[in-house]
């Protein structure tokens, strides 16, 4: 009976606890004419505006206890992960595309998580951890959203904020 109890207990503690996933796009990168040494047009390093971005996301973040970080092997995107990363000494992760195995690793994340991406994969991330379509791909100028998608049990439900300057 105590063992039915116990596992009983167990399961409504795991049904219960909510993960919460937050999605950004990388911060501002260098782009060639800006007045910058930039060596790749393919893989620019964070503008100075984009330091302070990803160290305003640390900010932001530093009550969240996240555990996982998720970014594409991009500049950008790992230097707008790492002020955050080093704050938790996170386990942090590659990914190459946003398809269902990539978002069924987020799911199974243990605790809070935090995914890095692009203008035109935010939205993908989004809409496929809540399985609706209601956001839209960002402007190539938005860095400030931080999108809130909020895992328990089945269900799921995003927020919008804005974070930084």
């Amino acid at each position: 009976m105590r063992k039915a109890v116990f596992f009983l207990l167990s399961g409504f503690t795991l049904l219960s606890c909510t993960q919460k996933v937050f999605i950004v796009r990388h911060a501002e990168k260098q782009v060639p004419g800006d007045g910058s040494m930039v060596m790749s047009k393919t893989d620019p390093p964070l503008t100075e505006a984009g330091k302070e971005r990803a160290e305003a996301l640390r900010e932001r973040l530093k009550g969240e206890k996240v555990r996982t970080g998720y970014t594409t092997n991009y500049i950008r995107t790992i230097s707008t992960l790492m002020p955050t990363a080093n704050y938790f000494a996170l386990d942090t992760f590659h990914y190459a595309k946003v398809d269902e195995a990539f978002l069924q690793r987020v799911r199974m994340s243990k605790g809070n998580v935090l995914v890095v991406g692009h203008s035109n994969t935010v939205d993908d991330i989004v809409n496929g951890l809540t399985g609706k379509n209601e956001v839209r791909e960002l402007s190539d100028s938005t860095y400030n959203h931080l999108y809130i998608v909020k895992l328990k049990g089945k269900t799921a439900k995003y927020k919008l904020e804005f974070y930084g300057k």
